[in-house]
């Protein structure tokens, strides 16, 4: 009987604190291409700008149906909880986001001049760490509908194919300077960066066919270092509509693309250019966010049907997707080539390792004083 407690009193230091550092979002919770609801926005709203810093998510801005907003809203994924933060400068929705080095930048968009909406080519940015904005270099014209992709340490802004004004912008968040680049051979749909380089959907105009469809739909890659556009494969099925994109890095997914739409979902894989269909959000809506968390996907905000009407209405939804191919545990990223250049981060959660390496001090610390307990209590029998 004297054995048995300090045995048991060993088993309970060594279950505990592992018991106690299970993530809230466990691997028993992540099923592969599955969705799961979660804690709404506190506003709803759509046009925001939506990105994820240190794995925190930040939704910026947007119109809500008091109009323009500069909400600032953090999401913890790992509690599940929002908090608002200092608000953007200058209310505005349908901007390009990008974040470098703890920094959000908020650039072009649509805000109120006199009262009336208008483009603007502001770059405003929000540091992360000290909750606060500063204004720095803007466009060098008022843009609407705008991208950003981090390449490098440099932002490249880039139009979408209902853009005015159509081009290719690399921003050095350093320097605070602009540099035009080689604008893309058609109009995009959507744009991302992978690894070094950026991807593309762009419509390529086909002749002798009705207006409706006189478009084929390709990848296009973009170098930055070369400054230089390539074709990839014909879609099959085209993308249709406003949509939305995330990114896996092949860390705790495959890496892929997922482009989003009001009712479908699709993932292309960058290394084999080849496109699958994955599972569509459980809300249908338009004009929402994406982001990516430890490759796994939020869809943010965007308009929703009114229930029982046909009416779109702002939403402060968040559905989580949890991608195909999901791994709690980290898994090998694919070799490396010449498009990605993704590599597993470093373990996400820090306190396992004091933990376990307490819990080593722990076991040796308890079998020394059980040794010494037994060897005294033998040599007293003897």
């Amino acid at each position: 009987m004297n054995k048995i407690i300090p045995i048991a009193v060993i088993f309970f230091f060594i279950s505990g604190p592992f018991a106690a550092t299970v993530s809230p979002v466990s691997a028993s919770k992540l099923v592969e291409d599955s969705w799961n609801t979660k804690t709404p926005m506190s506003q709803a709203r759509v046009n925001f700008g939506v990105v994820a810093v240190n794995g925190k998510i930040y939704v910026i801005g947007g119109n809500t149906e008091n109009g323009l907003q500069g909400i600032n809203e953090q999401y913890n994924p790992k509690t599940d909880t929002w908090v608002t933060l200092e608000p953007m400068p200058t209310p505005r929705g349908s901007f390009a986001i990008a974040t470098f080095q703890d920094k959000i930048y908020c650039i072009g968009g649509e805000t109120f001049n006199e009262q009336e909406k208008a483009t603007c080519g502001l770059n405003e940015v929000y540091d992360t760490v000290t909750d606060s904005w500063s204004v720095k270099a803007p466009l060098s014209f008022d843009g609407l509908h705008l991208q950003a992709c981090v390449v490098n340490g440099k932002i490249f802004v880039i139009t979408k194919r209902y853009s005015d004004v159509p081009g290719l912008f690399m921003y050095d968040p350093i320097a605070d300077l602009w540099t035009n680049k080689t604008s893309a051979p058609v109009p995009l749909v959507f744009s991302c960066s992978v690894g070094n380089k950026i991807i593309s959907v762009g419509n390529f105009p086909i002749e002798h066919i009705e207006p409706e469809l006189s478009y084929e739909q390709k990848v296009l890659f973009y170098n930055p270092e070369t400054d230089v556009w390539s074709e990839g494969k014909t879609l099959s099925t085209p993308i249709q509509g406003n949509v939305a994109v995330g990114v896996t890095s092949g860390v705790y997914a495959p890496q892929k693309i997922y482009v989003l739409g009001s009712n479908y979902n699709i993932a292309y894989d960058p290394i084999s250019d080849t496109w699958l269909t994955a599972k569509t959000m459980p809300t249908t809506r338009n004009d929402f966010g994406v982001v990516v968390v430890d490759d796994v996907l939020y869809a943010i905000g965007g308009r929703a049907p009114l229930s029982g009407y046909f009416v779109l209405l702002p939403t402060s939804l968040n559905e989580q997707y949890v991608p195909i191919g999901y791994s709690y545990t980290p898994i090998d990223p694919k070799p490396s080539d010449s498009l990605t250049t993704f590599k597993p981060e470093p373990f996400k959660y820090p306190s396992v390792y004091i933990i376990v390496a307490l819990l080593i001090i722990l076991i040796v610390t308890v079998t020394a004083s059980l040794f010494f307990y037994f060897k005294r209590k033998t040599t007293k029998i003897s």
